[in-house]
């Protein structure tokens, strides 16, 4: 977790000194957002009343100054001067040569609250709130030096330094919680990836993270996600090439154990023994091809004596087991096939024919040439078949090989009888 510590930290300085930067800035404009708000909250005067300098140069000449410090007649006769001032306002009087004499401290100041909040908001504010005027006044006996300290800003800038500090903290607490909050989401999106792996799904990619061990984490599931896919992908293949091999050699094993069946019956009919050699070198080719995954299809220029002859063999075995064929043959100059598809379609439809064909009724089989070379196998179904369960391997598969050569397979059923067109291009 070095990584994510390490971007933690920084973060944290970064974050800070940004929220230090924040809190200087809003400091800095404490008096120009004064001037902005003051028109809506009609805060105090900084400076007090305006009215307040020209009252004190009026009145003072209707007093005499005091002498020193100890002068107290005189001082207390100051009295109604110092009334002169507000709450919010200090007043020290000076010699012109700087020596006290006297003063009156703000009301506001006796305030417990006032004074706890003058307390701990002039550390805060560094005395920022106290504002200052001075000039030199013409009293009854001569001229003093009076000193105005103004508290009007007191409320406003400790409210207003709250408020500063608090936008600073929630700016730095924001910025961690958002880091944070995408580390979380991050790590949650990979747990849902992985509950979804757990069910079997495969298909949705783990998002992927980079620059931290989150990171490296959802990378390795997702690798991990590809090559179980690829396992199960290679697995489904092997289940399907076995399924596929099954299903193909079943038939031509059929055909041939029919042959010898006829031949054990009538060893007279020797004309069989070529057909029986035949299948079983059918049989040899298709399974050393599929052991060998040569699925690649090699298309070849075939007449349509081949086509047909390879047709008539299987319309002699399904003839020999029972069932009677109707053919409708036109003739056409050939097409282009790989040869091994094309007898494993064949073997795929007369063994459907053989297991589910009815044989009272009549098996159809039309060749058709036109712009394509449509081959048409219709046959009725039995009544006790249609509720035998079928994977459908046989569909599949012959599905394929046409899609393989660039032909098309059609499937149509209604009621009780059953049809296929295969249709080749020419």
């Amino acid at each position: 977790m070095h990584k994510i510590k390490a971007q933690f930290l920084l973060l944290i300085l970064i974050t800070g000194f940004l929220s230090y930067g924040l809190f200087q800035f809003l400091w800095m404009n404490k008096f120009n957002v004064y001037d902005g708000l003051n028109p809506y909250f009609h805060f105090l005067p900084v400076y007090g009343p305006s009215s307040l300098s020209d009252n004190l140069v009026q009145q003072a000449k209707n007093y005499e100054i005091p002498d020193s410090d100890q002068d107290t007649e005189t001082i207390d006769n100051l009295k109604p001067f110092f009334d002169l001032t507000d709450k919010y306002t200090s007043l020290f009087i000076y010699k012109m040569d700087g020596e006290y004499l006297t003063e009156k401290q703000a009301q506001v100041i006796e305030d417990p609250a006032f004074n706890m909040a003058f307390l701990y908001g002039y550390h805060l504010t560094d005395g920022s709130f106290e504002r200052y005027q001075s000039f030199p006044l013409e009293f009854k006996n001569g001229t003093g030096s009076v000193q105005l300290i103004f508290y009007h800003s007191m409320y406003y800038i400790m409210i207003y330094a709250i408020i500063s500090l608090l936008i600073s903290c929630l700016f730095f607490i924001f910025v961690v919680m958002y880091f944070l909050s995408v580390k979380v989401n991050r790590i949650t999106k990979i747990k849902e990836s992985i509950l979804q792996m757990a069910s079997g799904n495969l298909e949705s990619p783990v998002p992927v993270f980079y620059l931290d061990e989150i990171g490296i984490v959802s990378y390795q599931l997702e690798q991990l996600r590809i090559t179980l896919k690829k396992t199960f992908e290679q697995e489904q293949v092997n289940q399907n090439l076995i399924a596929n091999l099954s299903h193909d050699l079943k038939t031509p094993l059929t055909i041939l154990n029919g042959y010898l069946e006829i031949i054990k019956r009538n060893p007279s009919k020797i004309e069989y023994i070529d057909s029986c050699i035949q299948k079983t070198n059918e049989i040899n080719n298709l399974s050393n091809r599929i052991l060998k995954k040569e699925e690649d299809i090699h298309m070849e220029w075939v007449s349509n004596e081949f086509i047909w002859n390879e047709i008539k063999e299987h319309i002699d075995y399904i003839s020999l087991a029972g069932f009677q064929v109707e053919t409708i043959y036109k003739e056409f100059k050939g097409i282009q096939i790989d040869v091994t598809s094309y007898k494993r379609i064949l073997s795929n439809i007369f063994s459907n024919i053989l297991k589910y064909g009815d044989k009272q009724k009549k098996v159809i089989v039309e060749c058709h040439c036109s712009e394509y070379l449509i081959l048409v196998f219709k046959n009725y179904i039995q009544l006790n078949s249609i509720e035998i369960e079928s994977h459908r391997i046989g569909l599949k598969s012959i599905e394929t090989r046409m899609k393989q050569m660039n032909g098309e397979m059609i499937v149509e059923s209604y009621e009780n009888q059953f049809c296929i067109k295969l249709i080749f291009q020419r």
